[in-house]
């Protein structure tokens, strides 16, 4: 998700702010929850899923942060096809908090961002998804990270890891909910193929009229052409990708960085390359995975990363009914591009998490992360910053 918040004053008290940051994704929730039941009395073809998700987060300084996402899942059987549709209600992150201040810290935070950097209820994904020609044909309203950069150990904030270099890779310079497509088609039983085209003018931080017609500077389109394979119990992708949209600031601003008025900017598109590799280790539960990826230096901030995670799920006397427990753990770097203007350094960001249901609907998830040089500003040094992540399913 993009890295920059809201800023905006609070007077309420602690328990005002929680209330207030909860309220809204808490009673859509309740809503929702009577959706599939409703489904499966009147509308057979109708399908949904949620997961509602608390997050706090703490560290020295800085005032703590509570945010609340709702995420709800669905489709609708039309006949050939499926209509695929999400939506996503989010809390308002405090323009003084933890994920102001260190924005790599919470993916979930300001997912769903107003015009007026405000949380909201928004129509995420609306796409129609049919079989072409042995593969499928997506298109409509998307969100790209869906797609692309996908793996199973690092990828799902509401579950897994919540730092933000480690639910996508940062080089990537994806737009969020945008109109496009895709297309994936198997080539064999290891190897497979997805192509993806789509407007760089997305819904994040805008109103649903900027997807057809937005300002000049997010006029573009952002492509992705990927190779995925799997076999035994390994897996990854390889991929290319390319922005041509007008905003991009070439050669890239460092975060603190103000330009000479005598500046002068070369337009060069945003492009780069990625991967993933990972597996499972045999008769265990562990599994581990390898991203890195790098970025044109000439139009991209983040212009080369690396990251290593690792999960292990297992049962365990200490829970009661045989619980399983998910311990998992990483660390990435990003580095800064060197045509930069501006003071830089390398982004480097670890994170520790354990998550196990309390019952068989409600998880419960504490976190710990450790970040160095946020937004790549070298007079950041390490910070720890402590969390728990809550969540619901229905």
């Amino acid at each position: 998700m993009p890295s920059t918040l809201p800023r905006h004053r609070h007077f309420r008290s602690r328990p005002a702010r929680v209330l207030h940051a909860l309220a809204a994704p808490l009673a859509l929730g309740v809503l929702c929850a009577a959706g599939p039941a409703q489904a499966d009395n009147g509308f057979g073809h109708l399908s949904s899923s949620s997961v509602l998700v608390g997050t706090y987060q703490h560290t020295p300084g800085t005032r703590d942060a509570y945010n609340a996402q709702l995420d709800l899942l669905g489709h609708y059987d039309a006949g050939p096809g499926e209509l695929q549709y999400e939506l996503k209600a989010g809390s308002t992150p405090l323009s003084d908090g933890v994920t102001a201040r260190y924005p790599e810290a919470n993916a979930l935070a300001g997912e769903t961002l107003s015009p007026g950097g405000h949380g909201r209820l928004a129509i995420t994904q609306l796409y129609y998804a049919i079989g072409v020609g042995g593969g499928e044909l997506d298109a409509g309203l998307i969100f790209p990270a869906n797609y692309i950069d996908t793996n199973p150990v690092a990828d799902d904030e509401y579950h897994q890891f919540m730092g933000l270099s480690f639910v996508n890779d940062l080089t990537i310079q994806m737009p969020v909910y945008v109109l496009g497509g895709t297309y994936s088609h198997p080539l064999n039983r290891t190897f497979g193929m997805l192509a993806m085209l789509a407007s760089t003018r997305d819904l994040y931080g805008h109103n649903y009229p900027n997807l057809l017609d937005g300002g000049a500077s997010d006029r573009g389109s952002f492509g992705d052409l990927e190779l995925d394979w799997q076999q035994g119990g390994l897996q990854g992708n390889l991929g290319a990708w390319v922005n041509t949209a007008h905003d991009v600031t070439t050669p890239p601003l460092a975060t603190n960085a103000i330009p000479a008025p005598t500046q002068t900017f070369t337009r060069h598109h945003a492009w780069g390359v990625y991967g993933n590799f990972g597996g499972r280790v045999p008769d265990t539960g562990v599994q581990w995975n390898l991203r890195a990826g790098w970025a044109n230096p000439k139009a991209s901030l983040a212009s080369n990363f690396v990251s290593i995670q690792a999960d292990d799920t297992f049962a365990t006397p200490l829970l009661p009914g045989g619980r399983k427990l998910t311990v998992a753990a990483g660390v990435s770097r990003t580095g800064a591009s060197p045509d930069a203007i501006g003071p830089t350094a390398p982004l480097i960001q670890a994170e520790a998490y354990v998550r196990t249901r309390l019952v068989q609907s409600l998880y419960v998830s504490p976190d710990v992360q450790w970040i160095r040089h946020t937004q790549f500003l070298p007079d950041q040094h390490g910070q720890w910053i402590e969390g728990v992540r809550v969540g619901l399913q229905f």
